[in-house]
């Protein structure tokens, strides 16, 4: 990336998480335009994508092939080749949840990851709010609330998945009723405004199952399990209304893992 018209002085990097990263501007010594440099060191705590902004409000930002890409400060790059890849993946911290909950079993973020969740137990069938003061950085994590799921029911509380908006929780729950049990939040993405709605048993397609998920228009759940090794797929014709699903395919992974506890898209 490059700027044209000037020293626009340092550029400030921001990613997703709001977390800042200071880089100067350097001349590339033939057209007297300024370009950045981001090295490993400078973005090593850095979560993409990135958002870069410079000060001078009359130069530009264009690509390497000189096109224009935008007229002022705040442009949005992501890193190509290292997004879900993982085998670019780097251990960074951990976050012990042995106070809330003593077995995690599942774990979901609302999509600005200011809010984490943890599926498990503790004594009973849990889902444990956290609250993060930097967006996707479990080091500030808090505790905030949980909700108790093992009413209706004994079996073990293995994964969860929300709906785009937060207003539906799915909880998937295996060796007493192989289910998925619905709750509707009051207020999006605060389980203290959970309440039951329906639940969907998947026993028929897989009698252990583990993980959850389902794709961002809510027309489509995935349920992975150790019992037959597979990805379940199912279709809902009324979006994020398990009630209405019905069984499509399924994929087996047993060739690369034969206990796979968690999904996700």
């Amino acid at each position: 990336m490059q700027t044209n018209g000037g020293n626009p002085g340092d550029f400030t990097v921001t990613d997703v998480r709001g977390s800042t990263f200071t880089v100067s501007a350097q001349s590339d010594g033939v057209s007297g335009d300024y370009y950045i440099s981001l090295t490993t060191a400078d973005l090593s705590a850095a979560i993409w994508p990135l958002t870069v902004t410079y000060t001078n409000n009359n130069g530009e930002i264009s690509d390497l092939s000189g096109a224009q890409v935008l007229s002022t400060s705040g442009v949005s790059i992501s890193n190509a080749s290292a997004s879900f890849d993982v085998s670019e993946a780097a251990y960074t911290q951990l976050f012990s949840t042995t106070s809330q909950v003593n077995d995690p079993r599942g774990i979901a973020f609302n999509p600005s990851g200011s809010k984490m969740f943890i599926a498990g137990t503790h004594g009973t069938s849990r889902v444990v709010e956290y609250s993060l003061s930097l967006n996707f950085d479990v080091s500030t994590a808090s505790y905030v609330n949980y909700i108790d799921v093992s009413s209706g029911g004994m079996g073990i509380n293995e994964g969860i998945a929300f709906n785009d908006d937060g207003t539906k929780l799915f909880v998937l729950e295996s060796d007493y009723d192989e289910r998925v049990k619905v709750y509707s939040l009051g207020t999006g993405f605060d389980v203290s405004t959970a309440s039951h709605v329906r639940n969907f048993r998947v026993t028929s397609q897989e009698s252990a199952p583990t993980g959850i998920a389902l794709n961002p228009s809510g027309s489509k759940m995935f349920v992975v399990g150790t019992n037959d090794d597979a990805v379940v797929e199912y279709s809902l014709s009324t979006d994020f209304d398990v009630s209405t699903a019905s069984y499509v395919r399924e994929f087996s992974v047993a060739g690369q893992e034969t206990s796979p506890t968690g999904v996700v898209f």
